[in-house]
């Protein structure tokens, strides 16, 4: 999930390919898009950042969109202006370490103000400890982007993190829900200073399993409740 100037919610289905796009001034559908990927892999939607508009004319800005499984590719999907379909203009991966090859959750988050993007994910096979990694944003021009370990501008591990998903910077700070909702693995909305690699605020959250953030005029939505999602305004 996110959301593009206080005014349109993007939804990604939890389990299937559907892309719903949400009017927050009626709480109208404004239309659902399916998404495949180019090879047919599957594509467990794990993160929506919203990125500048393609062209000034579209009606809405472009998506970047994470795989969690297989490939863990990041899509960019720009949005028909009837909200009906899709064009996939460029397909970012990352080939570097093969801590990177096992199967789990993987979240790109754009920084739009400095021209990065991030990814998030497990290090070296360890369920608590998670790799931060910062690239240099790559041109739209380039329609297939292949990461390697040469290309990583930065990177640290934070421990005693799992389960997370739907990663927003907000602000210059980085915002990860984490958990599932239950006693092993409580909700929580860890935010972390990118620029001193560490946790700054750890918030317990009260939400189901909580799958995304976006901002929102002076606060956030917070997507919760897995299957069957609920949103959540909180105060930033």
């Amino acid at each position: 999930m996110d959301i593009y100037n206080d005014d349109i919610l993007f939804q990604a289905g939890v389990e299937n390919t559907l892309i719903h796009l949400i009017s927050l001034k009626d709480s109208k559908v404004l239309g659902s898009v399916e998404f495949a990927t180019p090879t047919g892999e599957p594509c467990h939607m794990n993160n929506i950042n919203c990125g500048p508009k393609y062209n000034l004319e579209d009606s809405f800005p472009i998506l970047y969109l994470s795989q969690t499984t297989d490939s863990k590719a990041c899509f960019v999907l720009r949005i028909s202006n009837d909200a009906s379909h899709y064009e996939l203009i460029q397909t970012i991966r990352y080939d570097g370490a093969d801590h990177y090859k096992s199967n789990s959750s993987f979240d790109w988050f754009i920084d739009l103000q400095n021209n990065l993007i991030y990814t998030y994910g497990k290090y070296n096979g360890n369920a608590n400890q998670r790799e931060i990694m910062k690239f240099s944003l790559p041109p739209l021009e380039n329609k297939e982007v292949i990461f390697t370990d040469k290309d990583i501008l930065d990177s640290f591990v934070l421990d005693n993190q799992s389960i997370y998903q739907g990663s927003k910077i907000i602000d210059g700070l980085l915002y990860c829900p984490v958990g599932y909702g239950n006693t092993q693995h409580p909700g929580r909305l860890i935010i972390i200073d990118l620029d001193k690699k560490e946790v700054v605020n750890d918030i317990p959250l009260n939400c189901g399993e909580p799958e995304s953030i976006g901002q929102f005029k002076n606060g956030a939505i917070i997507c919760g409740g897995g299957r069957n999602p609920l949103y959540y305004f909180i105060r930033l």
